[in-house]
């Protein structure tokens, strides 16, 4: 499969890149696949690893069809909402959860890894909470095709 990248462009609020129409899902439905942008290469959240393309689902209300090269655009502050939400919510969860065993096991022994455990219990529950609600952050930092390149 050849997929094309022409250029990434950050116009001001908004993310702009362009890729394939390797699917259409319905009439506002596309799945795009396109090389991955540099800050999103260490992202990791479309669970592709270290493949160079990914696989996005986009709104498609510009009636694109299968095989088009298409510019597909998200607001930044999405971008920076989703980044916030994956990373630095189960950071602070861990931080918390830490700081927290710190103080309620003090008294204990083994306080220090009663603590640790504690930390991660937290992180893993913010992860299973963010897990739980993946419908609803999908629906609401989908990006949308805005132009048909070819």
């Amino acid at each position: 499969m050849c997929i094309i990248i022409i250029a990434v462009h950050t116009g001001g609020d908004i993310l702009e890149q362009f890729g394939k129409i390797v699917e259409v899902i319905d009439d506002s439905t596309a799945i795009v696949t396109m090389v991955k942008h540099t800050s999103c290469k260490n992202c990791g959240a479309c669970h592709i690893g270290s493949k160079p393309e990914m696989s996005i689902t986009v709104e498609n209300t510009i009636n694109a069809k299968l095989g088009n090269i298409v510019e597909v655009s998200m607001p930044t502050q999405n971008i920076l909402s989703a980044a916030f939400i994956m990373y630095v919510i189960p950071l602070v969860m861990l931080v918390a959860g830490i700081g927290i065993g710190t103080k309620v096991f003090s008294s204990h022994s083994s306080g220090e890894i009663y603590a640790i455990l504690l930390g991660f219990v937290l992180l893993t529950v913010s992860y299973l909470v963010i897990r739980q609600n993946e419908k609803r952050f999908r629906e609401k930092y989908k990006a949308v095709i805005t132009k048909i390149i070819e």
